[in-house]
């Protein structure tokens, strides 16, 4: 695999970490009560959502396609996260790890 596909593949991964941090803090927020807590959770969701934009420009610009779909790990992740109402603590974690291979 030629470098410009590794780096197409490690952006796809990091466009997933934000696709799930995303959905994770919204989730987060619209079951949390405190206001204040819910603000922030809601602002980091945004947050994730203009990184995966950035990231997905970045993959454009190197001649991938940004309508990849979504992994089975992150499926599964996701899916998992829904079931048990977990806060994504990993999914932080994940993503620096990601960003690193960039």
């Amino acid at each position: 695999m030629n470098d410009q596909k590794k780096s197409i593949a490690a952006l796809h991964e990091l466009v997933e970490t934000c696709e799930d941090g995303k959905k994770g803090y919204q989730n987060a927020s619209e079951n949390i009560e405190n206001d204040e807590i819910k603000t922030i959770l809601y602002r980091l969701s945004q947050q994730r959502s203009l990184f995966e934009a950035e990231l997905k420009d970045e993959i454009r610009q190197l001649g991938g396609d940004t309508e990849k779909g979504p992994s089975l790990g992150g499926t599964v992740h996701r899916v998992w996260m829904k079931g048990h109402g977990c806060y994504p603590k990993r999914v932080h974690e994940r993503g620096k790890s990601g960003y690193r291979e960039v």
